[in-house]
């Protein structure tokens, strides 16, 4: 019992810390930075730019192989262990970037991109084995403990991005020397210096960084991974596969990466905070994994809150889609506004399977989810295949948010079938009575209250009046639960 209280007040001592954080610098890089950027640089540039990003993405795992999360796991479970592990990570850890690098190059010169942009593609690769690393340093921070550390960490190259392209922004005089080359160094110099402080820390609580190569363990390592690996894989495909195939066969072609890309930046913007949140349960989910009671009333705690931020964010920017758009970008169309009006939804699947992919990671059911996410890549590809060129690029927004709420249901029914967790009526009814009453009180405010920038802070302040009576008079949110909250969070 003493134990769940201390997994509970773990989760709820750092969730705020994290989301105030990431809420703050995260969202204002994407839609202040990022979005500045496409609109200072030529369309068809800033989509070569994102079909790389994206196609570097999706082989990223192979850097990885797993071990990010097989660290955190073992630093959760055995802290000595992992110190003397650590050294064979690294190890491996070089030899898979080396691997990465050569694979992903060849499939980017088999596309035509590499041949086309060799030096852009040479820095979008360093820059992705950079976060890669760097996301590697964090796991073992957050596996030792030190979850308030690796929350700041989730946020230092983000800030500092934003300090140096604000500059570039705001200064008319040096905005004509914005390039995408430009935007991808900046992004490449802030990640290595958030790479320098997370070595620094794990230098202090006794980390080697010296490489050990002995075949045997790093075999072993490499086998614990595979499985995981290719989880990643099939899901990096799934979600990302959409800006590889419109170039093909999209008329628009890097144009309509672009429009993709300018409701893509805002659903990655939100699901932040679901992605936050499954680094935060992922040791506290293994740390509760042979005790149903706990992992479950974990699961539906933060499945809760966690839709409860989601749900009114979906529905409020979908229906307020023909508002938002233009009020971003100055070339603002049509066809980017029913993109961003389908595509935001998913926010919602989305975060969904942060939770319960989270916790099925955990348990280390890898293979039944390997076997769910081939079921969605081929899904998603014929849906793309089908509905872009009927629909154009509105028609990936809705191969996306299928595909998504059919891993969510996947995933939470594989969930209930390992007993991992327990059958909850009074949740299902909990989400559906805070749908409800969230979409109808949105869908009544914009009938009378229109987006205009005179009126945004009015309907944002409508919007958490909602949200607040909402999630209050449906139990969403039990006031019993988090009341240790802001107290840990503080202290």
């Amino acid at each position: 019992m003493e134990e769940s209280k201390l997994l509970h007040r773990d989760f709820q001592g750092n969730i705020l810390l994290v989301l105030l954080l990431n809420a703050i610098i995260k969202p204002l890089y994407l839609l202040g930075i990022d979005r500045g950027v496409q609109n200072v640089i030529p369309p068809e540039e800033y989509g070569v730019y994102f079909t790389l990003f994206n196609l570097s993405f999706i082989f990223q795992i192979i850097a990885d192989v797993g071990l990010q999360a097989w660290l955190t796991r073992t630093c959760a479970q055995h802290h000595s262990e992992a110190r003397m592990l650590y050294p064979y990570f690294l190890s491996l850890k070089a030899v898979l970037s080396l691997l990465y690098l050569i694979l992903t190059s060849l499939t980017a010169f088999i596309l035509g991109f590499g041949s086309e942009y060799p030096l852009f593609l040479a820095l979008i690769l360093l820059l992705q084995l950079s976060n890669s690393f760097l996301l590697f340093l964090r796991a073992a921070i957050s596996g030792i403990g030190l979850y308030r550390m690796d929350s700041y960490l989730s946020v230092t190259d983000r800030g500092l991005s934003i300090l140096l392209m604000g500059l570039f922004l705001v200064i008319p005089a040096l905005q004509s020397s914005i390039t995408i080359i430009l935007f991808t160094s900046v992004q490449l110099l802030t990640i290595l210096l958030a790479t320098g402080i997370a070595v620094m820390i794990l230098r202090r609580h006794d980390f080697s960084f010296q490489l050990k190569f002995d075949l045997t363990r790093l075999k072993s390592l490499l086998h614990e991974g595979i499985p995981y690996a290719t989880l990643v894989l099939l899901m990096s495909a799934s979600s990302r596969m959409d800006t590889i195939l419109i170039p093909f066969f999209s008329t628009g072609k890097f144009n309509g990466v672009a429009i993709y890309a300018s409701s893509f930046r805002i659903v990655e913007a939100v699901n932040i905070i679901g992605y936050l949140f499954a680094g935060l349960l992922l040791p506290l989910f293994t740390k509760s994994i042979q005790q149903l009671e706990m992992k479950s009333k974990l699961a539906d705690m933060a499945i809760r809150f966690l839709w409860t931020l989601m749900i009114p964010l979906a529905f409020g920017f979908s229906v307020y889609s023909a508002g938002i758009i233009p009020l971003l970008y100055k070339n603002a169309t049509n066809e980017m506004i029913n993109t961003f009006s389908i595509g935001i939804l998913t926010i919602i699947p989305i975060s969904g399977n942060y939770i319960y992919g989270t916790l099925l990671t955990a348990s280390g059911s890898l293979w039944p989810m390997n076997r769910i996410f081939v079921w969605i890549l081929g899904i998603n590809m014929v849906l793309i295949l089908l509905l872009l060129p009927f629909m154009s690029v509105p028609g990936v927004a809705l191969a996306s948010l299928i595909t998504q709420s059919m891993a969510f249901i996947l995933q939470l029914n594989l969930c209930l079938k390992k007993q991992l967790v327990k059958t909850s009526f009074l949740l299902v009814r909990r989400i559906f009575l805070f749908s409800l009453f969230t979409g109808l009180c949105i869908f009544s405010v914009h009938y009378f209250l229109p987006l205009t920038f005179s009126n945004l802070p009015v309907l944002l302040f409508i919007g958490l009046i909602i949200t607040g009576i909402s999630m209050v008079t449906t139990g969403m949110i039990n006031k019993n639960e988090w009341q240790p909250l802001f107290k840990e969070t503080i202290n």
